[in-house]
């Protein structure tokens, strides 16, 4: 990808690979996709989870070739490019003929969509070429989300912070979205269990809707103290109990009865642990 342009079908074929192993864990490609794929390859703070778009990495690699040649860096590649087909021209007017490499081009069919980007005009003020800032340009745009600071160092389990982020994007299966297509669920167990977490956490709030209590918790977590770092662990460990005890229930998995408080404390006090900073302020909430 950092020096040919590869074709739509087979990016989009890998990304199909990619997909599919995402939502299902498996490699045979399936339709299923609660998130679109360009949401899910967007960056965190835009409510995606930074999975590299491999259709817009492959352009960004390619502008940096075309960077290269603009800059007339050391090497025998562009040497050889300016000879035999620049010949003293500028590299963002010459013309490359039909029967010409199709390599260049795909680097040249690029120049217009870069010459109107903010990166691009700041390497020709300072130098200085960043694949990461090009690449983020690329990508298509999506408003940053309110809820994005309860993913940046969440500590709970990496499958508790994809269920909460599937629920904050509102794609996770919870029991609303059941109720509406008949499926009978408890709503207030999950209310009563939220209350048990925040009573363990010492913190004073009454207990409302999704919204609400999505929309209160990213203000706890904006601080940058301990108290908000355990609770970022605390909503995505409640969040992925609740439902995989609710699966367990509706479905037919082995369902066994247990204090699901109790052990939604247990595994943020084991996440938690490991880091030395925070063993006291745990060791007192558990006293």
């Amino acid at each position: 990808m950092s020096c040919l342009p590869l074709p739509k079908l087979v990016t989009k074929k890998l990304e199909a690979l990619c997909r599919s192993f995402l939502w299902t864990g498996k490699g045979e490609i399936t339709r299923k996709s609660p998130v679109a794929w360009d949401n899910v390859c967007g960056p965190k703070s835009n409510g995606g989870l930074d999975v590299i778009n491999l259709g817009v990495w492959n352009k960004a690699c390619l502008t940096k070739l075309l960077w290269k040649l603009t800059s007339k860096e050391e090497s025998l590649w562009v040497q050889w490019v300016h000879r035999y087909y620049i010949k003293n021209e500028d590299v963002m007017q010459v013309q490359v003929k039909e029967n010409g490499s199709w390599i260049l081009r795909s680097i040249f069919n690029l120049r217009p969509q870069v010459t109107q980007m903010e990166h691009w005009k700041k390497l020709n003020e300072r130098g200085g070429f960043k694949m990461k800032n090009l690449y983020l340009e690329f990508l298509e745009k999506h408003p940053k989300v309110e809820w994005r600071v309860l993913m940046r160092k969440n500590c709970a389990r990496p499958r508790a912070v994809f269920t909460m982020w599937l629920a904050c994007n509102k794609r996770l299966a919870t029991k609303t979205r059941l109720q509406k297509f008949g499926v009978q669920t408890d709503l207030k167990e999950t209310k009563t269990i939220w209350e048990q977490m925040l009573i363990w956490l010492n913190m004073k709030h009454k207990v409302q809707g999704w919204e609400q209590e999505l929309s209160w918790v990213t203000k706890v977590c904006r601080s940058r103290n301990w108290r908000s770092n355990i609770v970022k662990v605390a909503i995505a460990e409640t969040i992925y109990e609740i439902w995989k005890n609710r699966n367990d229930r509706v479905f037919p998995h082995q369902y066994k009865e247990n204090n699901i408080a109790q052990r939604i404390i247990e595994l943020i006090v084991n996440r938690i642990w490991v880091y030395p900073k925070y063993r006291n302020r745990v060791a007192q909430m558990l006293v």
